[in-house]
């Protein structure tokens, strides 16, 4: 009878450490696979490096991010971000720590300054995707008032009411754009704010918002597009969390 303990016992060890190498085996075997540095760049019209954590539709499972998928249209690079709206990418920042990509709305007419995107871009906008927050951007806001604005000392707005005449509404408005931070104490009281955007425009950044700024100008920046941070902890941890996760599971199931 102890005989045949015995003999069960070291079955079923040798069973468990077969178990044990199995998962060992198949763990490294996968990881390989999905290792990322072994996928080959795609390209797509001016984008000429999309690699991990970005890919492209077509591109191998293993090789980027779900999330982060691109497409490709008329040698176009795109994404879908905040309700499926469309973006055009003009360019991606593979950094040490993040990964940035520029993007512009696809529903901007290039030809038209007095062309806006269809809807705002804001920080939850995009807190479905791995990209939650902006890179230092300036904000742009759309302003329909019933009555004139005088611009003072510390607000100044551009007035682009001749420009971009609207006949949306039967009563008159006037339509102006602050470009930079506003406080919402600081919005007028009988206006209303129709629209923000977001530029990475280097010019905006780096003079004062308050100067006067030409519709060309805010159209111009607008095409420039804004920057959106890849965030690393939002992304699945190929060779962090799976280790960790891998152990807790052979020690629970030993």
């Amino acid at each position: 009878m102890r005989l045949m303990m015995a003999a069960e016992t070291c079955r079923s060890s040798s069973s468990s450490l077969l178990m044990i190498v199995f998962l060992v085996c198949q763990y490294f075997f996968q990881t390989s696979l999905a290792n990322p540095n072994s996928c080959t760049p795609s390209s797509c019209g001016i984008i000429h490096n999309i690699s991990y954590p970005f890919r492209l539709k077509d591109d191998p499972t293993n090789c980027g991010e779900r999330r982060a998928e691109l497409a490709c249209e008329n040698n176009v690079t795109f994404i879908y971000l905040n309700s499926h709206n469309k973006y055009y990418v003009k360019d991606i920042n593979y950094g040490e720590s993040s990964t940035t990509i520029r993007v512009v709305d696809a529903s901007i007419n290039n030809n038209d300054t007095c062309s806006f995107p269809n809807s705002s871009a804001y920080f939850y906008n995009f807190s479905g995707h791995p990209y939650p927050y902006f890179s230092r951007e300036t904000p742009i806001s759309l302003m329909s008032c019933p009555t004139p604005l005088k611009n003072s000392s510390s607000l100044v707005f551009t007035d682009i009411t001749h420009h971009c005449a609207s006949n949306s509404s039967s009563l008159p408005r006037f339509t102006y754009i602050k470009v930079g931070t506003m406080m919402p104490s600081e919005v007028p009281k009988t206006c209303g704010i129709d629209l923000t955007v977001m530029t990475s425009w280097k010019k905006f950044k780096d003079s004062n918002s308050n100067n006067n700024i030409s519709l060309s100008e805010i159209h111009h920046s607008i095409l420039y597009g804004f920057e959106l941070t890849f965030c690393p902890e939002c992304v699945y941890s190929m060779w962090g969390k799976n280790i960790a996760r891998f152990y807790k599971f052979a020690l629970i199931n030993v």
